[in-house]
């Protein structure tokens, strides 16, 4: 029976162990569920947080796609506008050049024109300065004429008579005044 006894001893032993040994599985069970539910609410916001900040990048990578398309549909359109601009101001300039060069070959014709007007009136002026050499050389000789008859004498006037004065013109008639007086 001592036996027994010891054996039963042995078996209230284990049964305590294995009471305390459920205490402990108790209080390791606490403990891991205490542990679980910290870290899976950690890893629930974390994991929310890198939902969130996954979600503001994928709404930031949208807006910037969608400014990135803006940009390049600007980039176009500025494009297409300065080659249209360049071609307008490529005609512009051909027109100008165009212009300026039939202005310019209008001035050619004109001073063209005026320096054989200019030469023509040259001609003139110089048939004129002849004719008025000519006419002075005429008057001289008149002159010479008239200073020859007054170192002659004076006639004397006749005292009944009147005396008159002569006015004649002499402008182009140089050939006639020796004639006339």
């Amino acid at each position: 029976m001592k036996r027994v006894k010891t054996m039963l001893t042995q078996i209230a032993e284990l049964f305590r162990g294995v009471d305390r040994s459920e205490q402990m599985l108790a209080h390791l069970q606490n403990a891991i569920d205490q542990i679980v539910s910290v870290q899976l609410a950690s890893f629930s916001r974390d994991l929310e947080a890198q939902k969130a900040e996954a979600s503001n990048s994928r709404l930031a990578l949208a807006n910037l796609e969608e400014a990135l398309a803006k940009a390049q549909s600007a980039l176009s359109e500025s494009q297409l506008a300065l080659a249209r601009s360049e071609a307008a101001a490529e005609a512009r300039l051909q027109a100008t050049v165009d212009s300026m060069s039939a202005q310019l070959k209008a001035v050619s014709r004109d001073m063209q024109a005026l320096q054989s007007g200019y030469q023509s009136r040259f001609d003139r002026l110089g048939e004129e300065t002849a004719r008025l050499r000519n006419m002075l050389l005429d008057s001289s000789h008149s002159l010479t004429w008239l200073a020859q008859q007054g170192t002659r004498g004076r006639m004397s006037a006749p005292s009944a008579t009147t005396l008159v004065s002569v006015i004649m013109p002499t402008l182009n008639r140089a050939a006639v005044i020796e004639r006339a007086l």
